[in-house]
């Protein structure tokens, strides 16, 4: 059976569709598991140098990893059962970014989010290693498939 561009596409849609509904949430970690959260720690009277908590840290590991699995499909999207072009996954990875600051605008009219600049890096780099990724598993797939 062939396979379409809707069947390849539609992974990429619904990846989308998932980060526009977390990003429309004013607190998207509220629903993570409590035992997940900092927030129960014990607070210092002088804490000295501020320091990164588990929820900032989460957070910012969670925006990478959703861009990376959203350039990964876009890139396998792309290139289908094709070759493994350059151009393709540029053009993954300008997809997935664009996509990240339309989401970090999309903030900006959110009740309780804003558009940060470090999130939208966050966004980039996991757009990069996921194209990377998607490259690396590719091109071990085609060589297993030899």
């Amino acid at each position: 059976m062939k396979e379409t561009i809707f069947i390849r596409w539609l992974p990429v849609i619904l990846w989308a569709i998932f980060i526009f509904i977390t990003s429309a949430n004013p607190n998207p970690y509220r629903s993570l598991p409590a035992s997940w959260s900092a927030q129960s720690a014990p607070v210092q009277a002088n804490p000295g140098p501020k320091r990164i908590t588990f929820d900032e840290l989460l957070g910012r590991f969670l925006h990478a990893a959703e861009y990376l699995v959203l350039a990964a499909l876009i890139a396998r999207a792309l290139v289908g059962r094709g070759d493994l072009r350059l151009v393709l996954l540029a053009m993954a990875f300008g997809l997935s970014a664009l996509y990240a600051l339309s989401d970090e605008i999309h903030q900006l009219f959110v009740p309780g989010r804003a558009f940060e600049w470090r999130d939208l890096s966050l966004d980039f780099a996991g757009s990069t290693l996921g194209v990377i990724a998607f490259a690396f598993l590719f091109t071990a797939w085609r060589r297993r498939a030899r």
